[in-house]
């Protein structure tokens, strides 16, 4: 049996899941972008402010990418 053989499948199923999971990784990215606005309003309208670190990064994350969307489509626009 040819083990630089198996060792050259190995990697490539390796590769292949890493490719998965970035394109899995950035799908989810897009739908939470393309969310943002309406994430952001129900943060706003949330009865109760958490304070907890993870709120305010999430909040702020949904404001960063509102403001690369309006951005982005100022930019497209010219």
């Amino acid at each position: 049996m040819n083990h630089g053989h198996q060792f050259d499948i190995a990697l490539s199923a390796e590769h292949k899941a890493e490719q998965e999971r970035k394109q899995a990784e950035r799908e989810a990215r897009e739908k939470l972008e393309a969310a943002a606005p309406d994430l952001l309003a129900a943060l706003e309208n949330f009865p109760v402010k958490l304070e907890s670190q993870t709120y305010q990064q999430f909040y702020n994350c949904c404001v960063s990418w509102i403001r690369i969307d309006r951005q982005t489509a100022i930019e497209k626009a010219k």
